[in-house]
């Protein structure tokens, strides 16, 4: 019973967000690490990433109840109700917010209001609905994290942050597109224009494609703008090249999506895990 009240603020999601939020953190100190304050900063993101996701589970109850994957979670049963739910997720973001401008900086819990508007109001109840490149603007959102925890120590916006900023929006766009495309049947019994339905999937393989090569150019700033060291740049070019190269060996070998769309999801998770890990051990220091 834990796990299915668990689950309601999307656990994968919560942790995926950390890790990116944990890996910028180290990255900004440099070895010097303030653990309260990494501890406080990941407390409150905690706090407003379930309650961002559980605001999105139930915008999402609707639909949700007709997809295979998500139908028998725990709000669409009736095992908890809604307005439950909607108030211990306004607890948890508020106090989320409070928690990272009162232990934090006030610039980090800003950027987490941002972020929490963006994914809550402009992505899930306005824009994922009825727009097929929806996933430009959900990738806003997933693309705060990393620069929270950059920002945290730095307490300041600068050219490192832009570029985590820009890298997680392009690494977010094809793993999306290829979870759409894995679980097309799922998508086609609700009423939401996803990009894999309206354009076709061939489209959406180019599409991923693009945007794998963007990030893998994006990934390697780090490097040519001095943050990170030479070993970052060659584990990252190798996985970045690994990323392009089973995508394209699958779009032109495999007649199977599913499969082929499965590959470039998970190493999606493996290459994000991957880039956290350098950059939190191979940082350059002034």
């Amino acid at each position: 019973m834990f796990i299915k009240y668990f689950n309601l603020i999307k656990p994968r999601i919560v942790i995926g967000n950390l890790i990116s939020c944990l890996g910028s953190f180290l990255l900004a100190s440099k070895g010097n690490i303030n653990y309260l304050l990494l501890f406080n900063t990941l407390i409150g993101m905690f706090a407003v990433l379930s309650s961002s996701c559980m605001l999105n589970n139930l915008i999402d109850c609707d639909i949700d109840c007709k997809m295979q994957r998500t139908k028998n979670r725990i709000y669409i049963l009736n095992s908890i109700t809604f307005y439950l739910v909607f108030f211990i997720a306004l607890f948890f973001g508020f106090l989320g917010f409070i928690f990272l401008y009162k232990f934090c900086n006030m610039f980090i819990s800003i950027l987490s209001l941002i972020g929490f508007l963006i994914y809550v109001i402009l992505y899930s109840l306005i824009m994922k609905r009825y727009f097929i490149h929806s996933i430009l603007i959900g990738s806003l959102s997933g693309s705060i994290p990393p620069i929270i925890g950059y920002c945290s120590v730095t307490n300041n916006f600068d050219y490192c942050a832009f570029i985590l900023f820009i890298m997680y929006i392009f690494w977010q766009i094809p793993h999306s597109y290829s979870s759409m495309i894995y679980n097309i049947c799922d998508y086609r019994k609700i009423d939401i224009k996803i990009l894999p339905i309206v354009k076709g999937i061939l489209l959406t393989k180019k599409y991923i494609i693009f945007y794998i090569i963007i990030f893998s150019l994006s990934s390697l700033f780090l490097y040519f703008f001095n943050y990170v060291n030479y070993k970052y740049l060659i584990v990252i070019s190798c996985a970045d090249f690994f990323w392009f190269f089973i995508s394209c060996i699958g779009f032109i070998y495999l007649n199977n999506d599913r499969i082929w769309s499965r590959c470039v999801y998970l190493y999606s998770l493996l290459i994000v895990v991957l880039i956290n890990f350098m950059i939190s051990i191979d940082y350059v220091i002034y």
